[in-house]
């Protein structure tokens, strides 16, 4: 009777090897796959900043021309672009010291 039982459990400690090393192969495969889809995700998304960086670069570049070609209409652009930031500067600030004001 001890042997059966022996027999029994060898039995199914073997069977549950065979079930862990299937397990384990399966999930082998899927880390795999999970590291190949990871790759593929990674060269897209340095081709696309790639592609982004140089039409910036593109874009600067020829802002850079324009503006040398007409420095009056830079400079006037420049100076009113900081004016609307200084003039939204003066009203946030207004703003937040009328909310702290009020509390």
């Amino acid at each position: 009777m001890a042997d059966d039982i022996r027999s029994d459990l060898e039995q199914q400690v073997s069977e549950l090897r065979k079930e862990m090393e299937k397990i384990s192969k399966s999930l082998s495969a899927r880390v795999s796959d999970a590291v190949d889809q990871a790759g593929s995700v990674k060269e897209e998304a340095h081709q696309h900043a790639a592609g982004l960086v140089n039409r910036v670069r593109d874009q600067a570049h020829a802002v850079s021309d324009a503006a040398r070609e007409h420095p009056g209409t830079a400079l006037t652009l420049a100076t009113s672009i900081g004016m609307m930031g200084l003039a939204a500067g003066v009203v946030i600030g207004a703003l937040c010291a009328r909310n702290l004001n009020g509390r």
